[in-house]
C-alpha cells in the first residue's frame, strides 16, 4: 500500500490529468466514451513506464519521478510547440520540429540524468508531485461536475401541451424532420459561395415542397436552434437561464432536444420516433423508438476499437504525438497513426442516413423521423460528386462541393420518401443555421422547406422561421391552436450564447 501511495499514486494522478482537463475544455462536445480509451491507454502507459525505468534505474523513487516528467514532457509537447511556432522575435525559429524535438529531448536526458544521480528514496518530491496533480485534477473535475449539473436542470416548457384533434382528413401523416446542418439560403450561395442554388429550388417546388424564400434561423448555434425548434418556443421564453449574457453553458439543451415538446405530442398521439447517429450527441435520440447508427457493433460503436476518434485526435495533436501525425506522410505505412478515422466515420454517417432515410415509409406508420445531417456544414469529406476528400481544403469550394452533393442526393431520397408513402407525409427540409461564420445576416439565412399535402402549404409564408414549424404543422394536421410567433433571428458568438444580436433581413421583399 505505501509503494502504491508512494510511487504508482503519483504516476497515475499526472498520467490522468491530460486527458480529463482535455475532456473537460470539450465537455460539451464530445461524448464521455470517447475520452474513456484514451484515459486508459494514458494509465496504462503510465504504469508500464514505470516498471521500465524501475528496472533501468533499480530504483522506485527515482523510476516514478522520471516517468512523471516524462508524462508531463510528453503531453506538454504539442502545446509548447505551438507557442513556439507564434514566437517570431527570436533570430532562430523553434517552431519546427527539428529544432523543437531536440531541444525537448536534450531537457528530458538531463533531467533523467539529475534524477538518476540523487540520493535516498525521493519520497518527499514525489509526494509533491502528487499534491500538485491532485490539485490540478481539481479544476477538470470541477468542470465535469458543474456540466453534469447543468445537465440534470430541467426547463418547463413554456408551451402548453394541447389536445389533438385530427384534421385535414382524419389521417396521422408520417412526419420527416430533416436538418441539413449549415445550409445557406440560396442569396447567400450565390452572393458568398458564388452559386446559383435555383435549379435545386425549383425541382423541390417542382416535387410539391413550398420553399420560404425569405427563411431566416432563430439562432446562430445547433443546440440552441434545433432545442428551440423542437420546443416550438424561444429558449428565452423557455427558462430565463437562456436570457442571461453570463450564462455559457449549453449542457441542458441536449436534454431539451430528446425530450421535446413536438417529440411528446406526437408520443401521445400514437407516432413511433426514429433517430439516427449525427455524432452530435446532444442531437442523437438514442432512447428513440428505432436509433439507427451505421456502426452495429456496440464496442466499436463506443469507440473503444477502429482508428483514433475526433478526442483522441485532439489529445494526438496537442503532445509529442504531434511529431507522428506531422511526420505521417514520411512515416512507413506500419507506424502511421491513423487520424483519417473521424473524417471517414463522418463520410459514412451521412452517406447512411442518406441511404436508410428512403427505407422509413416501410416502418410502421405514424411515425416522427428525426435526422440530422452534418452536411453541408465542415468537416468537408465529399467532393462535388461524392468522391472522399481530405487535407486541407479552400473553405468556399469544398463548402459549395459538399453542397452540391447533398443536393444530388437528397432529391431522389425525399422522392423516394413520398412515393413509398401510403399517406402522403409531411416533410420539413431546414436548416440550422447559414454555412457563413463571419456575416450575421448570411450566418441566419437558411434553406427551410415543407412539403405539406391536404391544404398545409396554404398557411405557409416567405419569412416563416423553424420555431413556428411545428406550430403550423400541429395546428393544421392536429387541430391546435398555437398561435404563430413573432419570426425572429438572435445572433450570438460560441463563447457567449444567450448574449444575442437581434439580425433584420435586408433581402429585398424580406425586411
Amino acid at each position: 500500500m505505501n509503494r502504491f501511495k508512494n510511487y504508482f499514486l503519483p504516476v497515475i494522478l499526472v498520467a490522468a490529468y491530460p486527458v480529463l482537463a482535455l475532456y473537460a475544455y470539450n465537455v460539451e462536445a464530445v461524448d464521455a466514451i470517447n475520452a474513456l480509451r484514451p484515459l486508459m491507454i494514458s494509465l496504462g502507459a503510465a504504469v508500464l513506464l514505470l516498471l521500465l525505468f524501475r528496472l533501468i534505474l533499480r530504483h522506485w523513487g527515482k523510476a516514478s519521478l522520471v516517468t512523471s516528467i516524462t508524462l508531463i514532457m510528453f503531453f506538454s509537447y504539442g502545446h509548447l510547440y505551438s507557442a513556439a511556432k507564434q514566437l517570431n522575435e527570436s533570430t532562430v525559429s523553434l517552431g519546427h520540429h527539428r529544432i523543437f524535438a531536440p531541444l525537448f529531448l536534450v531537457v528530458w536526458l538531463l533531467l533523467f540524468w539529475l534524477i538518476a544521480r540523487q540520493k535516498g528514496d525521493l519520497r518527499v518530491a514525489n509526494q509533491t508531485v502528487t499534491v500538485i496533480a491532485a490539485i490540478a485534477l481539481i479544476f477538470p473535475l470541477f468542470s465535469m461536475g458543474r456540466f453534469l449539473l447543468n445537465r440534470s436542470h430541467t426547463a418547463s416548457a413554456a408551451v402548453e401541451q394541447q389536445t389533438a384533434t385530427l384534421a385535414a382528413g382524419g389521417t396521422k401523416p408520417d412526419i420527416y424532420y430533416i436538418i441539413l446542418d449549415g445550409y445557406s439560403r440560396d442569396d447567400t450561395l450565390q452572393d458568398f459561395f458564388d452559386y446559383d442554388n435555383s435549379e435545386f429550388l425549383q425541382a423541390l417546388e417542382d416535387m410539391g415542397f413550398y420553399v420560404a424564400r425569405c427563411s431566416q434561423s432563430n439562432y446562430a448555434q445547433t443546440q440552441l436552434s434545433i432545442s428551440s425548434s423542437t420546443n416550438m418556443d424561444y429558449l428565452q421564453s423557455i427558462d430565463k437561464i437562456y436570457d442571461d449574457p453570463q450564462n455559457t453553458s449549453r449542457a441542458a439543451l441536449p436534454g431539451m432536444i430528446r425530450s421535446s415538446t413536438v417529440r411528446k405530442f406526437l408520443e401521445e398521439q400514437g407516432y413511433e420516433i426514429i433517430g439516427f447517429d449525427s455524432g452530435f450527441s446532444w442531437t442523437n435520440l438514442i432512447d428513440a423508438d428505432f436509433y439507427l447508427a451505421p456502426s452495429v457493433g456496440s464496442v466499436k460503436y463506443m469507440g473503444m476499437s477502429g482508428g483514433a476518434n475526433e478526442f483522441e485526435v485532439l489529445l494526438l495533436k496537442t503532445s509529442a504525438g504531434l511529431l507522428l501525425a506531422d511526420a505521417s506522410i514520411k512515416l512507413p505505412e506500419l507506424l502511421k497513426p491513423d487520424l483519417s478515422g473521424p473524417r471517414r466515420l463522418h463520410r459514412e454517417r451521412i452517406l447512411y442516413i442518406l441511404d436508410e432515410l428512403p427505407k422509413i415509409p416501410r416502418l410502421p406508420s405514424p411515425k416522427f423521423t428525426f435526422a440530422h445531417i452534418v452536411a453541408p456544414h465542415t468537416p468537408y469529406v465529399f467532393g462535388s460528386n461524392g468522391e472522399p476528400i481530405g487535407g486541407e481544403v479552400d473553405g468556399v469550394a469544398a463548402y459549395r462541393d459538399q453542397l452540391i452533393y447533398v443536393n444530388k442526393r437528397v432529391l431522389p431520397v425525399l422522392q423516394q420518401i413520398i412515393e413509398g408513402s401510403e399517406t402522403p407525409p409531411v416533410i420539413v427540409l431546414q436548416a440550422d443555421h447559414g454555412g457563413v461564420r463571419t456575416n450575421l445576416q448570411d450566418r441566419m439565412r437558411i434553406l427551410n422547406a415543407y412539403y405539406l399535402p391536404q391544404g398545409g402549404e396554404a398557411e405557409l409564408y416567405p419569412g416563416i422561421s423553424p420555431v413556428n414549424s411545428f406550430r403550423l404543422i400541429l395546428n393544421h394536421y392536429f387541430g391546435t391552436s398555437y398561435p404563430l410567433l413573432e419570426d425572429t433571428a438572435y445572433h450570438s458568438g460560441y463563447e457567449t450564447p444567450y448574449d444575442y444580436t437581434l439580425v433584420k433581413d435586408s433581402r429585398p421583399g424580406c425586411e
